[in-house]
């Protein structure tokens, strides 16, 4: 994977604050962005996003969540766990703030409506989408009894995140330390018999401890009795989604990490599957998410974590094509680097069939954490990575219930790519929820949908070019498509698009900001689905000059 050096990205830039709307903006221009950092001295040459600042508060926030409406792409709701009312003697509560044109700005943070008047604080949110646009966000909720017997609490918005009100009791404490680390999932495959229903795991700490599983219906009014998913009562970190085929499937850490499946809309689950036997997973829990795009690998199902089998933390990516029956023989490692630790993946799969996943990164040093980005075009086989956060950051943890969390997110649909992170560049103890909008991280654009005669690779423009050029091509028919780019001893620089086009013109893009001067080539392959033009192959010569 080190040969992946060069990738297609555009910037989405600026932190600032717009004062007159009271929203933060993450849209400029690249070159201003990289002339400014130039001058500071923090610009490095694969800059190429800039992040915003969500929390916009000096206490700590921690633990983001992300949701893009599966309604309306437009509209995107983070959440987090926020300390502003208190972090020495800790009041915990949940913050979160939205977005209407897809993440370029966001509205200023708020905080949930108060728990129930007998709960004394608010943690572990994450968010989902429904079928009719509506956003919600699950939290634990802790009584003030002995052993917490903490309860989840699912608020709900109808006005696109601009504000939520407690909507349900997802899951009642059951006595003793109560329950833990939910996460929610909407299905919205409109064949599962679980369409629109909200799933929700966790771990419970009462008297039958173990991963748990609950169903919401009626837009989470109404809630199943709770079923156990483990085979024993072990195991933190819980996650969950839906097949393409009615399947619900769950991951979490148990001695190494685990899987199962509900084959009857949650009723009742399988037998574990151990996905992974390394132990030494320590805080980075396991993400689940399946393949809703059209393409041929719809409904194969991808998981990522991280360990420590190597001496040190990377991610690994796992993948099913049988709805969890078989896996790889081996995980792929995202991670480009074996340097020090990778931790805290998540992964997301956009409506195209590409792959998205987030960690945090200590290459640099361990000192240094960085987010990073990690994309794949060929289902997981391989994984372009890319710094993410503009500036890196500590972990240091104001007390033992403060901490610095346990997860990030990222999340993609409809050509929009969003992730968030903790990130603490402000200084102790000032933890702050990053953000950055990847859209058009994987970039082809339809110039036309005409349809044209024939398959054609046109000729780069400009060429010389320094350090951007773009490159035309026709699709006359529903096709699968590849465009490489290679230097002159033939080694691939980049996989710009790997996927399945309909007819048109398109125009893709590529940047050679990270690589050297001199000649390159770009190959276009084609495999037609319909016609007698059903295979084409062609090379162009460019020249980058710095």
């Amino acid at each position: 994977m080190t040969k992946y050096i060069l990738l297609l990205l555009f910037a989405f830039v600026s932190n600032t604050v717009i004062s007159q709307e009271n929203r933060i903006s993450l849209t400029d221009q690249y070159a201003d962005i990289k002339s400014a950092f130039s001058e500071s001295g923090n610009y490095y040459d694969n800059l190429l996003f800039t992040n915003g600042n969500l929390s916009q508060n000096g206490f700590p926030q921690n633990e983001p969540s992300v949701r893009i409406s599966r309604v309306n792409p437009n509209y995107v709701v983070a959440a987090w766990r926020d300390f502003r009312l208190g972090y020495t003697d800790p009041v915990r509560r949940i913050g979160y703030t939205y977005s209407t044109n897809g993440g370029n700005t966001w509205a200023a943070p708020q905080l949930l409506p108060d728990p129930n008047p007998d709960h004394t604080s608010q943690s572990d949110p994450v968010i989902v989408s429904d079928a009719q646009g509506y956003f919600y966000i699950s939290s634990t909720s802790r009584k003030p009894v002995t052993g917490y017997n903490r309860d989840m609490l699912l608020y709900r918005s109808t006005n696109n995140g601009q504000t939520f009100v407690l909507h349900a009791t997802a899951v009642p404490g059951s006595g003793g330390a109560g329950e833990d680390k939910e996460w929610i999932f909407c299905d919205l495959v409109p064949s599962n018999p679980t369409y629109n229903n909200i799933f929700i795991t966790w771990t419970s700490f009462g008297p039958q401890p173990g991963i748990k599983f609950r169903k919401g219906t009626n837009n989470g009014t109404n809630w199943s009795a709770t079923v156990n998913v483990g085979d024993n009562t072990s195991g933190q970190g819980s996650n969950v989604c839906s097949g393409t085929g009615g399947q619900i499937y769950v991951v979490w850490a148990a001695n190494g990490i685990r899987f199962d499946k509900s084959l009857n809309g949650g009723t009742s689950f399988g037998t574990d599957y151990q996905l992974s036997s390394v132990t030494n997973t320590g805080e980075s829990y396991p993400f689940i998410a399946c393949n809703y795009s059209n393409r041929p690998t719809r409904g194969h199902v991808y998981v990522v974590w991280a360990d420590n089998r190597n001496g040190n933390f990377d991610v690994f990516f796992q993948r099913s094509t049988n709805a969890g029956t078989n896996w790889l023989a081996q995980p792929v490692r995202v991670n480009d680097v074996t340097t020090n630790n990778q931790y805290w993946p998540a992964v997301q799969c956009d409506t195209n069939g590409n792959l998205f996943a987030i960690y945090l990164d200590t290459r640099v040093g361990a000192s240094q954490i960085n987010s990073y980005i990690a994309y794949s075009t060929d289902n997981g086989d391989n994984w372009i990575n890319q710094r993410l956060s503009d500036s890196s950051f500590t972990d240091q943890e104001p007390n033992s219930d403060v901490r610095f969390g346990d997860y990030i997110q990222v999340d993609a649909f409809a050509g929009k790519v969003i992730p968030v992170w903790t990130d603490q560049r402000k200084g102790f103890p000032n933890q702050e929820i990053y953000t950055a909008n990847l859209s058009g991280l994987i970039s082809v654009n339809t110039i036309s949908s005409e349809i044209p005669e024939m398959f054609r690779l046109h000729s780069n423009y400009p060429n010389p070019f320094n350090p951007v050029t773009h490159i035309r091509f026709d699709i006359p028919e529903l096709s699968q498509v590849k465009f490489t780019v290679f230097d002159i001893l033939g080694r691939v620089v980049s996989v710009l698009i790997n996927g399945e086009l309909s007819a048109g013109v398109y125009e893709t893009r590529f940047d050679g900001a990270g690589i050297g001067s001199g000649v390159y080539f770009y190959k276009l392959e084609a495999s037609g689905r319909n016609s007698f033009k059903n295979e084409y192959t062609a090379t162009g010569k460019m020249i980058l000059v710095k």
